[in-house]
């Protein structure tokens, strides 16, 4: 799966989001809510921990990406 924004490693993945939620909810048609709904639910069941505004750290990488996969199908 390819993530835009930059990407470190080290003992996870960690993203750089250049966007905020709102711009993210505006691009994908969202609601503020729902992303920041969506992040939460991520973040509470152990797949992302959210490191700021920006940043997003990837703690379940293996879980991540079925997600991904999941949504690429879709």
């Amino acid at each position: 799966m390819q993530i835009q924004g930059s990407i470190e490693t080290n003992d996870s993945a960690c993203i750089i989001l250049p966007m905020k939620r709102l711009d993210i909810a505006n691009y994908t048609g969202l609601t503020i809510e729902t992303v920041s709904r969506t992040f939460n639910r991520l973040e509470n069941d152990g797949i992302l921990k959210i490191d700021g505004p920006h940043r997003i750290r990837i703690t379940n990488e293996l879980l991540f990406d079925q997600i991904a996969k999941s949504a690429e199908t879709t």
